[in-house]
């Protein structure tokens, strides 16, 4: 080839996001093991030399297509199942902190109050260098879902401590959580 070889197609075709995911075939003159060792390398998924035999490379064609169907689709599943598990955990948080809520209705604007702050705090703090590289877009979200559930322990104390209108007695600070 006249302007680069298939190595550097190849090279190029798999640093761009936009074909990275296309399976590449070499079909070369180029026999070594270290020319065939290089292409797979690079990404391609199979290095077919000359002379070629055309029904051997139909039926490996067909073969690579196929697999890249099957890979297509379990990318997808793979995908749409963690989309129905990020929903059932927001389900999930949700009824938990309506259940903390319920046990202690001056907790609703304080969880939801809660909830902003932290994602403010994450969101800021994605931008500081000492932080960035544990904070990227999902884990931002996922403190934000998590944040109501940091009264959740309110669920297990006793009314007559959670309710308590003064302060508590040094016994009731103490008290073990309710059986």
């Amino acid at each position: 080839m006249p302007e680069m070889d298939g190595y550097e197609v190849c090279h190029r075709l798999k640093g761009d996001e936009a074909t990275r995911h296309i399976p590449i075939l070499f079909l070369t003159a180029l026999s070594t093991v270290e020319d065939e060792a290089k292409g797979l390398a690079l990404g391609a998924v199979d290095y077919i030399t000359k002379p070629i035999h055309p029904e051997l490379v139909r039926a490996r064609v067909r073969n690579h297509l196929e697999l890249k169907h099957y890979q297509n689709h379990l990318e997808e599943t793979v995908r749409l199942r963690t989309q129905e598990l990020r929903l059932t955990q927001a389900v999930m948080i949700e009824s938990l902190a309506t259940l903390a809520e319920y046990r202690d209705p001056e907790t609703g604007g304080h969880i939801k109050r809660t909830q902003n702050y932290v994602k403010a705090l994450a969101v800021k703090l994605k931008g500081h260098p000492r932080f960035s590289a544990e904070l990227d877009d999902e884990t931002v979200e996922l403190l934000y879902l998590s944040a109501p559930l940091h009264d959740i322990g309110k669920v297990g104390v006793r009314d007559n401590i959670l309710l308590k209108a003064g302060k508590l007695a040094e016994l009731e600070a103490g008290a073990a959580p309710r059986e």
